[in-house]
């Protein structure tokens, strides 16, 4: 059980140390990233970060990570755009479309999606994804980016 607060703590503003885009796909110890790179949303301008130590460090766009990353959350490094399962909407998540439906169910996939839903999802070579529930995050500023 984790309790998040915005109540000041020291650990809060301590800024996260990542690697680069390149480092990360180059040196990572998980599968997804290494030799691969980050994938794309299907339905949205950002791209999927599995893990928290796996921000790469110079990517000036959104990025989708994990709800862990809210414990390592350092406010002057970064802004939470939002979450991308309950603020679809306002973040303009576009739906899924009959082909992922279709595409999700041929896998053997049972979770319980239409074409009209709209939460982050990717495809990797014709198989389709749906990540875990992901905060929205983008740097504040280059200045406060840790390498």
């Amino acid at each position: 059980v984790v309790w998040f607060t915005n109540l000041d703590h020291g650990r809060r503003h301590h800024p996260l140390r990542l690697m680069t885009m390149e480092q990360n796909i180059k040196f990572s110890k998980h599968k997804e990233i290494r030799g691969i790179g980050y994938q794309k949303y299907d339905n949205y301008d950002a791209i999927e970060v599995p893990y928290t130590i796996a921000i790469p460090s110079d990517y000036e766009g959104v990025m989708g990570v994990p709800v862990s990353f809210l414990d390592k959350y350092c406010p002057e490094q970064f802004e939470i755009i939002g979450n991308g399962q309950t603020m679809a909407d306002e973040l303009g998540i576009k739906p899924v479309g009959q082909k992922f439906v279709d595409d999700y169910y041929a896998q053997g996939n049972k979770g319980s999606i239409n074409a009209n839903w709209n939460n982050l999802v990717y495809s990797i070579d014709g198989k389709v994804f749906v990540p875990y529930q992901r905060i929205l995050i983008k740097y504040k500023a280059n200045k406060n980016k840790t390498a």
